[in-house]
């Protein structure tokens, strides 16, 4: 009995995508803001299970002020740890480490929404005075999603047995519609058209696909394809 192949393209560009020891579900790193308060954001670096972030603001005196969290520890959604404030010798002189001198001016918690990962809450607290903000990440320039990947597929044996095959996914992104074929062994497979979407770093889209073969058509519990390239 000749199985039929399902094509499964929903994890496809999973080797796209940042990779961690321990794994983490969101990759915070990006440049965060609030689109209505232009003039402060918030650099993040995300690496296993701490973040790294520097809070541009400005002081009671109208002058900028910067700030860094070097280790917000965490799980999934949340990170915190302390924040602090560092001075140092002028930039254009030589540098003397001995005159940099840090300073523990608060804590910061990051929180990254479970339902839109593309916006954040941050709160913190500098010298006693707590702020909370609603953050999204920074877009400035387009992320293509062209070039040639490589997913897998499943062919569905009888007895209920699946058999996975690694695929060739070739894709087409003009900065609005993204096009994705699957090159099957026959070089007939899927294709797949959706929408070009990004936020900040995070370039990607959503949709359904198709089939031109009798013999290659998409599983109808997966019928549709997720791609995020970070």
């Amino acid at each position: 009995m000749k199985g039929i192949s399902h094509l499964f393209c929903i994890a496809l560009l999973a080797l796209a995508q940042a990779a961690f020891a321990t794994y983490q579900r969101y990759d915070a790193t990006d440049l965060w803001i609030d689109p209505a308060e232009s003039g402060w954001g918030l650099n993040i670096f995300h690496q296993g299970d701490t973040l790294f972030a520097s809070l541009f603001v400005y002081g009671p005196d109208g002058q900028p002020k910067w700030y860094t969290g070097s280790s917000l520890t965490g799980f999934g959604q949340t990170y915190s740890g302390s924040l602090a404030e560092a001075s140092g010798p002028w930039f254009g002189g030589g540098f003397d480490p001995a005159a940099v001198s840090r300073r523990t001016v608060g804590t910061l918690k990051f929180t990254i929404d479970q339902v839109a990962p593309g916006s954040a809450q941050v709160d913190y607290t500098i010298d006693g005075v707590g702020v909370g903000k609603h953050v999204v990440r920074f877009t400035f320039a387009p992320t293509s999603l062209d070039g040639t990947f490589v997913g897998y597929r499943y062919e569905r044996q009888s007895g209920g047995f699946q058999v996975r095959h690694d695929e060739n996914m070739s894709i087409t992104d003009d900065g609005t519609r993204v096009t994705l074929v699957a090159l099957t062994n026959t070089n007939v497979g899927c294709t797949w058209t959706g929408t070009h979407g990004q936020n900040g770093q995070s370039a990607g889209a959503s949709s359904s696909a198709s089939s031109s073969s009798s013999r290659y058509r998409i599983d109808s519990e997966h019928p549709a394809i997720s791609i995020e390239v970070a």
